[in-house]
């Protein structure tokens, strides 16, 4: 009688190595550009990217400074939103190569905030607002009309990667980085007894009108140097 044999396994001698692990954290405005031209390791790098007074002047000229973005529930979902077609021609009854198009792309990052009471929070979901510095509060008035200071230079997520650490014993995350990012649609938000309200948002990546087919969303994956990060 034959035997059944063992099935057969993606599993490669390090895949231990390559899974992304947890939620992660997300970061707004970290310092990418001091990140990837480091000629350090990839952790005293990735340090320099999420200190918080390395600052630096984004697409809209402002002057910003890393800071995480806050507690999330539920952790994060992040799409590329690519619409793909194919060209129609008459008598076609297979996807053809070379005839594919692209209509529009749209990165975006969704999450759960739990800090509604941070005013900087609450106006990232709004997308677009007014804040007013009163004696003992801060106003905040949804604004009719989009400005560039409503767009982040960049919302960053940054997750564990499996066993890859700095020398120092750091864990060394995976990237996402979403470029020019708002908010362009408001959701609702409840409250509710024996619960909390969290802030459901999406963070839509912006290309610039200057580099309008550049995509804005970026992966960074640590390398090994010399058998060290």
């Amino acid at each position: 009688m034959s035997q059944i044999g063992s099935s057969l396994s993606g599993l490669r001698a390090d895949t231990v190595k390559q899974l992304v692990l947890d939620a992660g954290v997300l970061y707004v405005n970290a310092n990418i550009t001091d990140m990837i031209s480091a000629t350090t390791g990839a952790g005293i790098a990735f340090s320099e990217a999420i200190r918080s007074n390395n600052t630096w002047v984004d697409a809209s000229g402002l002057t910003v400074a890393p800071r995480k973005l806050g507690a999330t529930r539920g952790g994060t979902t992040f799409s590329i939103n690519k619409e793909e077609r194919q060209v129609e021609i008459d008598g076609r009854r297979t996807n053809i190569k070379g005839l594919q198009r692209v209509d529009m792309i749209s990165p975006s990052i969704k999450t759960s905030l739990l800090e509604m009471a941070d005013s900087a929070t609450l106006q990232l979901a709004l997308g677009t607002s007014v804040l007013t510095d009163y004696q003992n509060f801060e106003g905040i008035r949804p604004a009719l009309y989009p400005n560039d200071e409503d767009y982040f230079g960049n919302i960053c997520l940054f997750a564990t990667i499996a066993q890859r650490v700095a020398p120092n014993g750091e864990p060394l995350p995976i990237c996402i980085v979403m470029e020019n990012c708002r908010a362009n649609v408001i959701n609702d938000t409840a409250l509710s007894d024996k619960n909390e309200a969290v802030l459901e948002v999406e963070l839509v990546a912006h290309a610039l009108d200057s580099d309008a087919f550049t995509i804005p969303c970026q992966f960074f994956v640590p390398k090994a140097v010399s058998g060290y990060y």
